[in-house]
């Protein structure tokens, strides 16, 4: 029996809730009336409540008041009602009369502030996934509990209330108040509902086959609305195509919040984001900008279907959730902008996923949850970037057609309602006569993944599986059931694809006449691939052969192989040499990650030398496509000239680069119309790694007086990446006086933990002023910011330093994230050490 579930011998049926927030004084009342079903006689009622207090509770059945006392346990968060007589099974009615405080966490009902025409303003809105409605109002705060909301606002006669439905009333009061009551919702998750009060300007309603949508932000903004509402309007009509299954709903208002934890929140109706993730100018915004933004809106759209018209039942299901929304929006955006290769760019996040997933300390992707903190720490890279890994898997194995025919089923089946990851299965079984079920319970519910192993003797492709472990290779026996392509390639343009379904350890293949052998066709397998070193040596020699995504992987597969000790460094460095006619965007992303992470294991005489090749590799590609934008150039080769004159003057440490970049920067910083966006970013980045006091103070100025949320993000996270101490010094300062919002101040000290010269300085900071941080910051994204650590092996005391300190550490959210992280740190002092000596003796010479 799990202490922190709610007894499912009562459920709530409707909720009928009343509020008054006083923006001013940060607090509010409140009143709920909720139906409820009564399915056992019981002489209690347990829902949640947190940091509520109650002024009134009544439980009524035909007439009869049945309240007796109440009760309220801190460590459960939840509301005893103790009954004067035993409810039957029935129905009863619940009213409670409450109130609480707006708080400053980022998570519950919370203020945001920002400032316009001189003067602070307050907007107060809420995030209560996971699990945070308890925090508003009473409640059954789990997801199994669907219930319909009919809300009503009582607020300030000047501000502007939205939530869930749409406004239904408003009714003037004589006390400088209006009551706005919206329509009554379908039933929802408590995490869904949602509401937010503020001066709002709000956009142009566009009318999408019928459904309102619409963008609301602060005041001032109005001028970033137009690239949402494209994106939000084809994100709509896909969805409503693919799943056969119209949105439940007449409006879509999309709010941009001043402060918020997370990227978004995909509230029914009324989806909340961060400024960045949602107010866009497309003509001063570079591609990847402008690709983040089309993600967040079409990731929220999407659980429109999967996670409020279809729910998992708790919350070891939030992969349902999770990792079909962020497929989904891999899918949008790739229709929708088919030139920025979003599937060859996924290949970019999914690395991460699995740099974490090789760790001992991994999770299954279906993971236990007991409490409202394990919950929390379920939203991670595993959820998301593994978990819509294995959903491309699943599809591209049993087909597009069929897999579409099944996710319609399991929509169709259960709309308005709760489900486990067993009933997806079975409604996807139905459309397909491949077997799925046993194949995906050994990539749901085992942590990790496997290393594919592939060897040519004569003519037979010999594999074999081991799972991916970098700190004890080879000391686990797990097997996946996994669905392998490989391709055949032969000396002409002709090539053959032989598909298995690899379970047992090992597999033998027939394969003949092979010039080139391709494991893992188009990375469609969540899978890194083990070339011997012939079959690597031929895949390097016949790169035109490969599509953008296995050459991404065999980079990738590569700096795996240099991990976990099975080649080296130096081989790596070789392999990266044949990319020189390399123009994807996402392969160069990875070249030059790669780069970097060599370059990162060296000492100084070693690091100016590998500079000086690491431009060698570059110069080419930037010189095809040219210093200057050309008309009608594609964005990715935009984007590709900044991410190549940013490496060039960071990794490369190319004086003329840099010379011209710092000339770039006076023009931007007097007129940023007049420098190409993707170099605008780059000029930037480059500037502050060589900037001086000058530079520091132009960049400070420019963060303070952006006119939209990109700038105000470039100049802002360009400040840690200034290498001496009195610029830091400086940040450092303004993180302790709360001038950087604690929304951005994790994502910060991240960065600067990242910046070689200056890790220890922030290292320092975060440990001696741990206390501080722990109230100023979010739960969820401590974690987050902690990730940093794992590039602190340049410094072996700070290293030593910091793996103490958070061993010691009880995070409230991402224990699990956190030792994570600290088993990367330990890998990544593994590889320093098997790789550092014979690098500097290479590069020195």
């Amino acid at each position: 029996m799990n202490k922190y579930r709610l007894p499912e011998n009562i459920r709530p049926v409707a909720y009928k809730l009343n509020l008054a927030p006083n923006l001013t004084a940060q607090t509010f009342r409140g009143t709920s009336h909720i139906d409820l079903e009564v399915d056992e006689s019981t002489s209690e009622i347990q829902l949640n409540a947190k940091d509520l207090e109650f002024e009134s509770i009544s439980v009524v059945v035909e007439g009869t008041e049945l309240f007796d006392s109440y009760s309220q346990d801190v460590e459960t968060e939840t509301l005893v009602i103790k009954l004067s007589q035993p409810l039957k099974p029935g129905t009863a009615a619940l009213d409670i009369s409450f109130s609480g405080a707006i708080n400053d966490k980022l998570v519950g009902f919370y203020i945001s502030e920002y400032d316009h025409e001189g003067e602070k303003h307050k907007i107060a809105s809420t995030q209560f996934e996971a699990p945070h409605a308890r925090r508003c109002f009473p409640c059954w705060d789990e997801p199994n509990f669907k219930a319909t909301y009919e809300i009503s606002l009582k607020v300030a006669s000047d501000l502007t209330a939205i939530s869930n439905g749409e406004e239904l009333s408003t009714e003037v009061n004589d006390d400088g108040t209006k009551l706005v009551k919206f329509q009554k919702t379908i039933p929802l998750s408590t995490y869904l509902v949602a509401f937010a009060i503020g001066h709002f300007e709000v956009s142009e309603t566009v009318d999408v086959d019928g459904v309102k949508v619409r963008i609301v932000h602060r005041p001032g903004r109005s001028g970033l609305n137009d690239f949402a509402l494209k994106v939000a309007s084809f994100s709509l009509r896909y969805l409503t195509e693919y799943f056969a299954i119209p949105y439940q709903g007449s409006k879509i208002d999309f709010i941009a919040i001043p402060d918020f934890e997370m990227g978004a929140m995909e509230n029914q109706g009324c989806i909340t984001f961060r400024e960045s993730a949602l107010l866009i100018d497309e003509n001063l915004a570079t591609q990847p900008e402008l690709q983040r933004t089309a993600d967040v809106i079409a990731h929220e759209l999407a659980h429109m279907w999967f996670g409020n018209l279809v729910t998992m039942k708790w919350w070891n299901g939030l992969w349902l959730n999770e990792a079909f929304a962020t497929f989904m929006e891999l899918k949008i955006v790739d229709a929708m902008f088919p030139a920025w290769e979003r599937w060859a760019d996924f290949t970019i996040s999914r690395a991460q996923a699995y740099a974490v997933d090789a760790t001992t300390s991994t999770r299954p992707i279906e993971f236990e949850v007991h409490s409202p903190a394990d919950a929390e720490g379920m939203f991670d890279i595993l959820t998301y970037e593994k978990g819509a890994s294995l959903v491309r898997m699943l599809e591209q194995f049993i087909g597009e057609d069929e897999f579409r025919e099944g996710l319609r089923l399991y929509m169709d089946r259960n709309k308005f309602s709760n489900t486990e990851t067993d009933e997806l299965w079975e409604s996807i079984q139905a459309a397909t006569t491949k077997p799925i079920a046993e194949m995906m319970k050994s990539w749901i519910f085992q942590p990790g993944f496997p290393i594919i192993e592939a060897a040519l003797k004569g003519d037979f492709l010999e594999l074999s599986q081991r799972r991916a472990n970098y700190l004890n290779p080879g000391s686990d026996a797990t097997l996946w059931s996994v669905p392998l392509a490989v391709r055949v390639c032969n000396d002409g343009d002709d090539s053959q694809v032989i598909k298995t379904m690899l379970v047992d350890a090992q597999e033998t293949l027939k394969v003949s006449d092979s010039s080139q052998l391709v494991i893992n066709m188009d990375g469609n397998s969540f899978v890194k691939v083990a070339y011997s070193p012939d079959l690597l040596e031929r895949n390097a020699a016949g790169l035109t052969k490969l599509s953008s995504v296995e050459r991404f992987n065999l980079i990738d597969d590569a700096w795996t192989a240099t991990l976990n000790g099975s080649s080296s460094a130096n081989s790596f460095v070789h392999l990266l040499e044949a990319f020189s006619f390399e123009r994807s965007k996402p392969v160069w992303s990875r070249i030059i990650q790669g780069l970097g992470d060599v370059k990162h294991l060296m000492n100084t005489e070693a690091r100016s030398n590998f500079a000086a090749l690491s431009c060698e590799l570059m110069k080419p590609t930037l010189k095809s496509i040219g210093m200057t934008p050309i008309e009608g150039e594609s964005a990715s080769d935009a984007q590709l000239r900044g991410d190549l004159i940013t490496a060039l003057g960071k990794t490369g440490e190319d004086p003329e680069i840099q010379a011209e970049a710092q000339r770039t920067l006076s023009v931007l910083l007097r007129d940023p119309s007049l420098v190409d966006p993707a170099i605008a970013n780059a000029v930037i980045s480059v500037s502050a790694s060589i900037g001086d006091a000058a530079d520091f103070d132009n960049m400070l100025q420019g963060w303070r007086n952006a006119q939209n949320p990109q700038d105000e993000q470039r100049f802002l996270f360009a400040l840690p990446q200034f290498p001496d101490d009195t610029e830091i010094d400086q940040l450092l300062e303004l993180v302790r006086n709360k001038e950087i919002r604690s929304q951005s101040v994790p994502f910060l000290l991240r960065a600067g933990l990242y910046n070689r010269n200056q890790s220890k300085t922030f290292w320092d900071f975060i440990e001696h002023n741990w206390g501080f941080l722990e109230g100023f910051i979010g739960d969820a994204s401590k974690p987050r910011m902690l990730d940093g650590v794992t590039k602190l092996d340049h410094d072996l005391d700070t290293a030593n330093r910091a793996l103490n300190f958070l061993n010691a550490l009880e995070l409230r959210v991402g224990a699990k994230s956190l030792a994570q992280t600290l088993e990367r740190l330990k890998i990544q002092l593994q590889l320093r050490s098997q790789e550092a000596t014979n690098l500097n003796a290479h590069f020195e010479g």
